[in-house]
């Protein structure tokens, strides 16, 4: 006897709206894009074949373990992605096994066999979204084919999938009961809480409600999406969420349900100047990837957020031309027109990228309010630093093409760390940088990075600044009073063509399986990118192979040694460091020659770099890049004298006899870190430091006299002050801009 099959649809924020009756013509249509959706990558022939030829007797496949339950490496899901395989080539016209009987036969008989067993895992993931949406994708291509007795069996199992959290894994869910909608719509005498109709409405309501812009769970304001708290998940959740709702919207966009014009333009945005700056020649940035680090992940998601792309022009076709110039770019096509920002800040992630016809660049940090990166369920079981400052230089793409298993994690490129201490333990959640001083500042074509850096007894004042040949890093006020060697790395990348090291007038060549340790090396050279360190620091430079296995990335991960040439390049802080500091700037797509020219010439100033300020400027070029961790003033040559009345973050571009001021200061969240009048951290119980606390308006003073807005000009000093309105709540920590004009 039928049994009545409960599903909830009330979820947060969510409850059942009775909507009109859906016309069972516009039910087809609905159900016919999504076919053609689902079966549009169509398998191998062979493997089709393959498949079929395997099958045992009961519907199952040999090789696949279904007593297992492992939270990461499910092995029975293997089998619904065997049938949908299956599916896929039964339900495609242009397939040769297109309604084929055999097929179809080898179709009822494996999808019997999971209907009659109830194979679950151990994480919920896969037992609430992950099997029940595969199985619902299999019932909407075999549509009139699914038997009454196999659709009544396929709901029971789906019976977790019912509406409730949010952000992607409530998209999943409504995809999940819309489709239930669709392959019920029409069996009456399939008994279910609610109609087909409330239930193909309901849930394609909740979906596009999802699309919107919050400082919750989901898109954020600067167009970076945040999953499991305040954490950057552009390849993650993020990179699904815009393939899921760019998916539904193009379902639904010839339906009485199509999303509307805002909300194709929100998607529009987040994943035009936010998810897509990520991807460099089809592949994702390893900062954007989250915990998904699995053999080739960064090279699939490249491509599926081009193909996300490229689905998302056919329902703005006014826009084409715009999109193909866009999809080009991210595939390493730079000859149409400029239609990707060059620098951008993520305030609401603390991320940073700069990207040119010829490099891109990133940085991740971190701060008490932004969380680093999650390990969870097996995955990234050894990131514990990629989000303290993660440096990335990509030219030709192929810099970290699967390097994780032997890369050394405690140097990820760009952070400052132990080297020589087990890796810590973490979660979800991450591990915490106790500073909430981190922030950046952005005009569009440059900016800056800053992370004030505080953990287990390590502290580090850290700049990136994204100038117009490529990244100058400043640190300072590093101290640990721990007995353990700290370092800075700037790279370590696959080894590609020569490593060239240039020191006292000599050039030597670094042979495969060497290294260098020297206190006096001037520049190195390797993989058209050149690295000049401008102060006097302990480097090492090295040619060196490593090795590993994939299980040190992820637990799933196959544990056949891997080895590989890494090319090297840190600088040696030593043990107890105090007050220690670095400076080096990277300059890609550059040749040897020029970057020995560039060595002796520099092309950028460090004006200073200490606890108080880091500061650069560009002889020539009329700008200059400032961190004041508190208020104070310096001295800059092009610009004259530059003082702030409160920390913040400044930089100044001259054009002409114009000034263009671009500010920003970091968040403040929860518990504020306090800084000493050098500006080094405060115990917590301190009640005479002075705190980093930022207030609404902050007042910049230079030299000379200049007009415009909110301008008072001293005569008597010959200074003219500036008062910048700074932006609060949601918008907190985004650069603000003001242009004024030399009097």
């Amino acid at each position: 006897m039928p049994f009545l099959f409960l599903l909830s649809l009330s979820g947060k924020g969510t409850s059942i709206v009775h909507e009109q009756e859906i016309d069972s013509l516009e039910v087809v249509n609905i159900t016919h894009r999504l076919k053609i959706l689902l079966s549009k990558n169509l398998p191998e022939r062979n493997k089709v074949l393959d498949l079929m030829n395997s099958l045992n007797k009961d519907g199952s496949w040999n090789g696949i373990d279904y007593k297992n339950t492992d939270v990461l490496s499910w092995s029975p899901g293997q089998h619904l992605g065997f049938v949908f395989t299956m599916a896929q080539a039964f339900a495609n016209q242009e397939s040769e096994f297109y309604q084929n009987k055999k097929l179809k036969a080898a179709i009822h008989q494996s999808m019997g066999f999971w209907l009659d067993h109830n194979f679950t895992s151990r994480n919920w993931w896969f037992n609430d979204i992950g099997a029940p949406n595969n199985l619902s994708n299999i019932l909407v291509l075999m549509g009139g084919k699914i038997t009454d007795a196999e659709l009544l069996k396929a709901l029971n199992l789906m019976r977790g999938s019912y509406l409730h959290q949010e952000g992607q894994n409530l998209v999943w869910r409504a995809g999940i009961q819309l489709k239930i909608g669709l392959v019920t719509f029409g069996r009456g005498h399939i008994n279910l809480l609610g109609s087909p109709e409330d239930r193909i409405h309901n849930s394609a309501r909740i979906m596009e409600k999802e699309v919107v812009v919050t400082p919750d769970e989901g898109i954020q304001p600067d167009w970076s999406f945040h999953q499991h708290g305040t954490q950057l998940q552009f390849g993650n959740y993020g990179l699904t969420f815009a393939q899921s709702q760019v998916e539904w919207a193009w379902v639904l966009n010839e339906s009485s349900m199509r999303y509307s014009d805002d909300k194709v333009t929100i998607l529009k945005n987040y994943i035009l100047r936010g998810l897509g700056l990520v991807v460099w020649k089809n592949v994702m940035d390893l900062s954007g990837c989250g915990r998904s680090l699995a053999p080739g992940s960064p090279e699939a998601m490249g491509i599926q957020t081009i193909n996300t792309i490229s689905l998302l022009s056919e329902i703005n076709p006014q826009d084409k031309k715009m999109y193909v110039d866009y999809m080009n770019r991210l595939r390493g096509d730079m000859s149409g027109g400029q239609s990707i920002p060059q620098n951008t800040y993520f305030w609401r992630s603390d991320f940073a990228v700069h990207r040119n016809n010829n490099y891109y660049l990133s940085v991740r940090t971190h701060s008490r309010f932004i969380q680093s990166t999650e390990s969870g369920i097996g995955q990234n079981v050894s990131g514990a630093y990629l989000a303290d400052g993660a440096t990335y230089l990509y030219q030709t793409g192929k810099e970290y093409h699967d390097i994780l298993p032997i890369w050394n994690w405690h140097r990820i490129p760009g952070t400052t760390s132990y080297p020589e201490e087990n890796l810590p333990e973490f979660g979800w959640s991450g591990l915490p940088n106790e500073s909430n001083f981190v922030g950046g500042v952005s005009d569009g074509k440059y900016g800056f990075s800053t992370m004030l850096f505080k953990r287990d007894k390590l502290t580090a004042y850290k700049s990136w600044f994204f100038g117009p040949m490529g990244l100058v890093c400043l640190g300072a006020g590093i101290n640990s009073d721990k007995n353990s060697k700290v370092s800075t790395t700037v790279n370590q990348s696959l080894v590609v063509g020569n490593i060239e090291v240039g020191y006292n007038k000599r050039q030597i060549n670094i042979a495969n399986g060497k290294s260098q340790d020297r206190d006096d090396i001037g520049w190195v050279y390797h993989d058209r990118a050149g690295y000049i360190f401008l102060q006097k620091n302990n480097v090492h430079v090295g040619n060196e192979e490593q090795e590993g296995n994939w299980k040190k990335v992820y637990t799933g991960g196959n544990d056949k040694l891997v080895k590989g040439s890494i090319f090297n390049l840190w600088i040696d802080h030593g043990n107890y460091p105090n007050n220690a500091s670095y400076a080096y700037a990277i300059l890609p797509n550059l040749s040897l020659d020029s970057l020995k020219f560039y060595s002796q010439h520099s092309p950028v100033k460090i004006v200073q770099n200490d606890t108080l300020i880091q500061a650069v400027e560009y002889p020539g070029q009329g700008m200059a890049q400032i961190v004041f961790y508190k208020k104070g003033g310096i001295k800059i040559k092009d610009l004259g004298f530059v003082e702030t009345d409160k920390a913040c973050l400044l930089m100044i571009r001259k054009e002409s006899n114009n000034l263009t001021l671009s500010i920003s200061t970091p968040p403040e969240h929860g518990k504020v870190l306090k800084l000493n009048y050098d500006g080094h951290p405060e115990p917590e119980d301190s009640i005479e430091a002075e705190s980093t606390r930022f207030q609404q308006k902050i007042i910049v003073s230079l030299s000379g006299h200049f007009e415009g807005e909110n301008c008072r000009y001293n005569s008597v000093n010959n200074a003219t002050k500036i008062e910048f309105e700074m932006p609060e709540g949601i918008s907190e920590g985004r650069s603000i801009y003001k242009t004024i004009y030399k009097k």
